[in-house]
């Protein structure tokens, strides 16, 4: 990976989009990188959502908030 440029944090898909266009990092770069994170896998939780008929929260309908 380039000494220059360090993913610091959690990066979301954009910054990595973006760092990748300008050149600051490349793909190999990347591939590196994501292979240091650790599996979390094992931390995962499964959640349930169910929906009220009728209680929808007004999102996608035009309305203002």
């Amino acid at each position: 990976m380039h000494k220059s440029v360090l993913i610091k944090g959690k990066p979301d898909k954009r910054l990595v989009q973006r760092l990748l266009l300008k050149g600051e990092i490349s793909e190999a770069d990347l591939k590196e990188y994501l292979a240091t994170l650790p599996d979390v896998s094992d931390n995962v939780e499964e959640i349930i959502v169910t929906m009220e008929e009728g209680t929808q929260s007004g999102i996608g309908e035009g309305k203002c908030i």
